[in-house]
């Protein structure tokens, strides 16, 4: 009985959630949360003009989608370089908290994902980040220095701080978070 007691106050008891958790039940609407998740804090016509361009050219291939994300997504990051080349189907989360550098090479199918009140990404010139790779900065900031070379399928993820010195090459498949 008594071991009966205690599974019964277990399951009475919330769960614990992380904070994208607790954002993701937030009774606020639905548009609301994802306007939230995919832009911050960003206004109506930002917001906007970010679901255009994700809508019309994201999955555009070959040159005339590399030509059209080079000139019209830098006006979605909160500073970005000359010549970035944004492949097709990138996940851009919070563009307004994200920094590239000139001749940025974001390959396909990458995610960078900002979620937090302080958290960001600043990428430096010449850096490129493989194929299918996130970078995710969850309430804390991510730099990757200048001639930073990620490879394939790397996962580079924090909740503080992580900071990756110049010219480093990340071998593919690589994970890197803090402890």
């Amino acid at each position: 009985i008594y071991q009966c007691q205690i599974l019964s106050l277990q399951i009475n008891r919330p769960p614990d959630m992380t904070p994208q958790q607790e954002l993701l039940s937030d009774p606020k609407g639905g548009l609301k949360l994802y306007k939230n998740w995919a832009v911050g804090d960003a206004g109506l016509v930002h917001w906007c003009w970010y679901e255009f361009l994700t809508l019309t050219i994201s999955g555009l291939p070959g040159i005339l989608g590399y030509g059209s994300r080079a000139l019209l997504y830098p006006t979605l990051f909160a500073k970005c370089g000359k010549r970035p080349a944004i492949g097709r189907g990138v996940v851009i989360r919070r563009p307004k908290d994200i920094q590239l550098g000139r001749g940025v090479l974001i390959d396909d199918y990458c995610c960078l994902d900002v979620r937090g009140e302080s958290a960001g990404i600043e990428i430096a010139d010449r850096v490129s980040v493989g194929r299918y790779s996130t970078i995710a900065a969850k309430s804390g900031r991510i730099n990757l220095a200048a001639g930073v070379n990620i490879g394939s399928y790397c996962r580079i993820a924090t909740n503080s701080q992580i900071q990756i010195a110049e010219s480093v090459l990340i071998g593919a498949y690589s994970y890197i978070g803090t402890g």
